[in-house]
């Protein structure tokens, strides 16, 4: 049980959504690519509808689309429009944010999400 208010996480892997400010997710897919020099395939699913997948090393994998599900048009994130575009970084807890690393870069964004486990 930690003591002195202090918090000991061990989780191994952090997922984070985070809101981009871009109004086409393929203008947002090369912004990314090229200011974090990764490469992305486009993919679609019946899930996640058309998107940008990046898949990287121990599992990290990012996720550019729509904020909107493909079968229902309902809105994936609330507090936001259907046509804003959402990233969802997904990998290893000891790689830095994706948040950081795109506002390092000047990428105007904000996280919606942050998941643990």
């Amino acid at each position: 049980m930690p003591t002195d208010g202090v918090l000991i996480v061990r989780a191994k892997r952090r997922s984070e959504l985070i809101w981009l400010s871009a109004s086409d997710p393929d203008e947002a897919t090369r912004d990314v690519a090229a200011e974090l020099g990764i490469q992305f395939e486009l993919h679609e699913s019946s899930f996640w509808g058309e998107y940008s997948l990046h898949k990287g090393v121990e599992g990290f994998e990012v996720r550019i689309f729509r904020n909107r599900d493909p079968i229902d048009g309902e809105l994936i994130c609330d507090g936001a429009s259907p046509e804003d575009i959402l990233l969802e970084a997904d990998g290893p807890v000891h790689l830095p944010s994706m948040t950081e690393q795109l506002s390092n870069c000047g990428i105007e964004n904000r996280v919606v999400a942050v998941e643990l486990y």
